[in-house]
């Protein structure tokens, strides 16, 4: 009789325990984010704004899911996401390591790394792929850590070791040392430059150049450990109502970027 109440005990955990991850949304769903303009940041006022910001609200919205957002350094959100102790982050790239204890959602938006250059430099204007860059030995700027595309990873111990590298992990003095022509290309994700290249005023001297390095689409990724796939399979059905709808547009033309 133990035994039997015993077993009779470990199939009701179970049970609890796959209800409560398919009834997400029964609950307020933890969602980590960093601060990285214009995808999610705090404005003059304190809210919390940004392109990453509104598609996320957007979609869990319309999944009926209830949230709250935490403002998590980048990593450690990741880690806590691993331990179940946020439910998800947004803006993430597939990668296996991040595979084995997240479900990621469809793609809700793409992301692209391109090169900013200054409208007054007719040899980088004429730029039309990283490999230029390489050929004409121009000074190139970027961020600290992460990756900018395949062409741009392969290059750069050669850049660092011919001294054309510089690495920054401010995007607003990459591209004043552009500006300053302390640099000749500046490579960054393309919202992100754009954004803040208006920030600083410093629209109307830069431009974009070429092909993108990368292009690729980010997702949300969401915590194995507190969220199952039937959720996830919400989530997308709700990513496609929202790209199908007149206010996914909206979002994105009220985040605009430079023509090129």
């Amino acid at each position: 009789m133990t035994r039997i109440i015993a077993a009779v005990l470990v199939v009701i955990g179970l049970m609890t325990c796959a209800t409560g991850r398919a009834r997400a949304c029964d609950a307020t769903l933890r969602w980590a984010w960093n601060s990285y303009e214009p995808y999610s940041y705090r404005d003059a006022k304190g809210d919390l704004v940004g392109l990453d910001v509104d598609l996320t609200r957007a979609i869990l919205d319309r999944a009926g899911c209830a949230y709250r957002a935490d403002e998590i350094p980048a990593k450690r959100a990741l880690k806590m996401l691993e331990n179940g102790q946020v439910d998800l982050v947004a803006a993430a790239s597939v990668t296996p390591e991040r595979q084995a204890y997240g479900y990621f959602s469809e793609p809700y938006r793409n992301e692209r790394v391109v090169m900013f250059v200054r409208r007054d430099d007719q040899a980088a204007r004429g730029i039309t792929r990283f490999e230029d860059v390489l050929t004409a030995h121009l000074r190139i700027a970027a961020g600290s850590s992460g990756s900018y595309g395949p062409a741009y990873d392969a290059a750069r111990p050669q850049l660092e070791i011919a001294g054309l590298l510089i690495l920054n992990a401010s995007l607003d003095q990459r591209l004043e040392l552009l500006a300053r022509h302390r640099v000749d290309v500046v490579v960054e994700d393309e919202v992100a430059a754009v954004s803040t290249a208006r920030n600083l005023g410093l629209t109307a001297s830069l431009q974009i150049v070429g092909a993108p390095l990368s292009q690729e689409p980010v997702r949300l990724l969401f915590s194995r450990k507190s969220i199952d796939a039937e959720f996830v399979a919400r989530v997308n059905r709700a990513i496609a109502d929202l790209s199908a709808s007149p206010a996914y547009a909206q979002i994105l033309a009220k985040h605009s970027v430079l023509d090129q």
